[in-house]
């Protein structure tokens, strides 16, 4: 029923990043899990890191802050400063 909406799109591009975590798992992060950590203590919370959550979470992130330019989707750094709110002042 939802064959010709929007969300087509979107589950395509989830299929590819679990794919793409899939992949990188196999063939890279598992050979050396001291270099490739499954998991990260960020301020003071453990996180994951190389697992396919991780990319995922990585991906999304990098997403969130592109824009097209040019045709392209880039990531422009300080368009993603315009978007917060100086609280040193």
């Amino acid at each position: 029923i939802l064959q010709g909406s929007s969300t087509r799109k979107i589950y395509r591009i989830l299929d590819d990043i679990d794919e793409d975590a899939t992949w990188l798992s196999e063939r890279v992060w598992s050979t050396d899990r001291t270099r490739f950590p499954e998991r990260v203590v960020l301020n003071g919370e453990e996180r994951p890191c190389f697992t396919p959550d991780g990319f995922a979470w990585a991906v999304a992130i990098a997403s969130s802050r592109s824009n097209f330019v040019d045709g392209s989707l880039r990531i422009l750094p300080f368009m993603d400063l315009a978007n917060h709110r100086d609280l040193g002042t």
